[in-house]
């Protein structure tokens, strides 16, 4: 992220250009050169705030005055639509696809772990405690907030995957991804191809997306505060890049509707039978009267009975 924000401002101002020279306005006219670049606002508000502190450091050096980005906006904005919840059919047929136990492992730790990318390179044998059923993650990530560690369950769905890399692993292997180290640079590259040949549509954000799908799973057995620990970030965090709506809650929620309609419907509609087993009750002598009503004044009056009606003026 550092590089890649320096290279855009590197790209845009020129790399002679003095930083003292660098003013607001020049800052906002930056960040409207990233918006015709077609950059999305997240990664715009990263650029904005590594770019401050460029400057801050700058400051603090007296190599600059002021900070000229001070007044961009930063703060991480979550995007809706980069959200995709991976079912668990659909990651059977990856998994079906991945060459070997490693890449497996990488999957699972993923979807059902629910660890970073960095995470998952980090992790060695001796942070697998099986006695206990715990997994000790250490997160690069949260270093500068915390003790940059956290411990897991080895959630079920996980343990089949881990026990078999495990006996695959060579004699003295440290870390669980091992052979595959090397391979992190073309992760993403690499994953995707499972995904198309599993006969899927590659999602946006590779692992992320696994990650996050175990997020809302979670979320549905478990509270929050758990979860969002187990996951290693905070409840806000969670909310505005993690947490997405399956499509399975919108089916389950239709059919349990249509089911409470159907079973209201068939409660308060009395059936065929009922209807004809208790018939509307009529007067004794219904066969005699033609009706009943009123005259003009509200009084109750009796039709003539049948064959006695008067001739009505033809």
């Amino acid at each position: 992220m550092w590089e890649q924000a320096k290279q855009s401002l590197v790209r845009y101002f020129g790399a002679d250009k003095p930083a003292r020279e660098i003013h607001e306005g020049d800052a906002e006219l930056w960040v409207a050169w990233m918006v015709k670049q077609g950059w999305a606002e997240a990664i715009r508000r990263k650029r904005s705030q590594n770019a401050k502190q460029f400057f801050r450091f700058g400051i603090r050096q007296r190599l600059v005055a002021t900070n000229p980005f001070a007044d961009l906006k930063s703060s991480a904005v979550g995007n809706d639509k980069r959200l995709y919840f991976v079912t668990l059919d659909d990651f059977a047929k990856v998994m079906d696809e991945a060459t070997d136990a490693e890449w497996r492992l990488i999957l699972t730790l993923a979807r059902f772990g629910g660890l970073r990318v960095s995470e998952i390179f980090r992790l060695k044998w001796e942070d697998i405690d099986w006695a206990k059923g715990t997994i000790l993650i250490h997160s690069s990530k949260t270093e500068k907030y915390d003790t940059g560690t956290r411990l897991i369950p080895i959630f079920g769905e996980l343990l089949p995957y881990l026990r078999d890399a495990f006996e695959q692993a060579k004699p003295g292997a440290i870390h669980c991804i091992e052979r595959h180290r090397i391979a992190s640079a073309n992760l993403r590259t690499t994953i995707r191809r499972f995904i198309v040949r599993a006969g899927l549509t590659p999602w946006e954000r590779t692992l992320q997306n696994l990650r996050s799908s175990r997020e809302v799973e979670l979320s549905e057995q478990y509270p929050m505060k758990t979860v969002t620990a187990w996951l290693g970030h905070s409840l806000t965090t969670a909310a505005k890049h993690y947490l997405s709506v399956p499509k399975e809650h919108f089916e389950r929620a239709r059919q349990t509707a249509r089911q409470t309609a159907q079973s209201v419907a068939e409660s308060s509609a009395p059936s065929r039978e009922a209807q004809r087993a208790t018939p509307t009750e009529r007067p004794e002598n219904a066969d005699m009267l033609v009706g009943a009503g009123t005259d003009g004044n509200g009084r109750d009056t009796l039709l003539a009975p049948r064959g006695f009606e008067p001739l009505l003026p033809g």
